[in-house]
């Protein structure tokens, strides 16, 4: 994807008011599909109120094309062509060589430092968006570098997600922050680069549910020091009247949400209960905090792993890498991305 122009900095999200969604109700397979949009100016509060809001068109239709088409070639070369998205023959390759967790989700060796990636984290619509929601300037940010989620329907999906079809599935619900951080840490965001319509993957939540978090844990106690939770009660949630939702959004939104939020990468339904049976799933992770965050040091070891092409969490600060998947040897490295000024403020550099 080419660089940035003066136009795409001037098409930052719209702030216009958009018509508020009408409250969704349960499609087959009993999931509820909400829309969350809402214009930028509002999301802090929307994320204050019920944890989750949606910007949409922070990248235009064409930008999303363009990402996406340059994931599936890079995927491709990383793979040494086993895998093509051109040739579907080629599709269980996906799984069984990049070895995505969930069939879906690529956070592990240099996956994160793709160039598709760095061209979202460092599109300027994107970075004003966080330094809007963070009340700073878009050169005062750093990210994260975090993955991307990637599905694509195989013959034998049904007979796997079969169990889904009664409704959603709780087993990897959680949250992002754990005890040792207090209040809003965090805003995780993920952009869709392919439209999400009934029955697809999307992020699966809980509303209103990291108003409760302090009451959550109290009750179910942290066991250690990590940022990653399940919750396997989340029937507490729901017992005090917090709806269970999927995101419905188009390509090219910011979909964000607090980290004490519950949440998980719903699966999908079968293919008789989608609106789109054979829509693929493509979403890119990027987190932004203000870099006041960081310390020096921080920031040395941001450098160092943006330099040895590490993977990390959704936190840009204090860094979790990912070790290399089993089999990495036998697929091509990632290639250096092109980073713009911006993009290097991002990792920590000073200009």
């Amino acid at each position: 994807m080419d660089s940035p122009t003066p136009a795409a900095v001037a098409a930052a999200p719209s702030t216009a008011a958009p018509s508020k969604p009408a409250i969704a109700v349960p499609g087959p397979g009993g999931r509820i599909y909400q829309n969350y949009d809402i214009n930028l100016e509002g999301a802090r509060e929307q994320i204050s109120d019920i944890g989750l809001a949606v910007v949409p068109n922070v990248l235009s239709p064409d930008e999303c094309v363009s990402l996406r088409d340059d994931t599936w070639r890079e995927l491709k070369r990383i793979t040494r062509s086993q895998f093509d998205y051109e040739n579907p023959s080629t599709w269980p390759q996906y799984r069984s060589k990049l070895k995505p967790l969930r069939d879906m989700l690529m956070h592990c060796g240099d996956i994160g430092h793709m160039q598709s990636l760095w061209d979202a984290r460092q599109h300027p619509s994107v970075v004003q968006a966080f330094a809007r929601l963070w009340s700073t300037t878009m050169d005062d940010l750093i990210c994260s570098f975090d993955g991307l989620s990637a599905h694509l329907p195989l013959p034998n999906d049904d007979k796997k997600i079969a169990a889904g079809a009664s409704g959603t599935r709780k087993k990897g619900l959680h949250v992002d922050q754990g005890r040792t951080k207090d209040g809003l840490q965090c805003i995780q965001g993920l952009i869709p680069l392919y439209d999400v319509h009934y029955g697809d993957s999307s992020l699966h939540l809980i509303e209103g549910s990291h108003l409760h978090y302090d009451d959550y844990f109290r009750r179910y106690p942290f066991r250690n020091d990590s940022d990653f939770v399940f919750v396997n009660h989340p029937e507490f949630h729901l017992n005090r009247g917090c709806r269970e939702t999927f995101v419905q959004a188009t390509a090219g939104s910011l979909i964000l949400w607090d980290s004490r939020l519950v949440h998980e990468a719903g699966s999908v339904l079968p293919q008789a209960l989608r609106a789109m049976p054979n829509n693929p799933r493509m979403v890119l992770y990027i987190c932004m905090i203000p870099r006041e965050k960081a310390t020096e040091a921080d920031l040395r070891g941001r450098i160092n792993a943006f330099k040895e092409l590490q993977t990390t969490s959704h936190y840009p600060v204090p860094l979790q890498v990912f070790s290399p998947i089993r089999g990495y040897k036998n697929l091509n490295p990632v290639r250096r991305p092109f980073l713009t000024p911006l993009g290097r403020r991002l990792v920590g550099f000073e200009k």
